[in-house]
């Protein structure tokens, strides 16, 4: 594989991975406040009745919305990836 072929398949890549950043960052932050809105209660303390399906997609959506972020760095939609897992650690930390 030459320089030029490799170059061609990391800019479709980088193409192809712009809308999958922005749906899986969407997901993030709705599951996010989902699970802070609907399953988590504060009766002197934290009990978190989540079911695992739910904490599954929000840990996947996650982690594949910072992974095309990074892959797609230089771009507007990564910006947007970068802000939703911003806001969801800044509604993490306001527990």
């Amino acid at each position: 594989m030459n320089w030029r072929n490799a170059l061609k398949f990391w800019k479709s890549l980088r193409d192809e991975a712009k809308w999958w950043t922005l749906v899986t960052s969407l997901i993030f932050v709705v599951t996010d406040i989902l699970i802070e809105g609907v399953y988590i209660s504060y009766p002197g303390y934290i009990r978190d009745n989540t079911p695992p399906i739910v904490r599954y997609i929000w840990a996947l959506s996650g982690l594949l919305a910072l992974l095309l972020a990074i892959l797609s760095f230089p771009r507007w939609y990564s910006f947007v990836a970068i802000a939703s897992w911003l806001f969801v650690l800044l509604i993490i930390m306001g527990r």
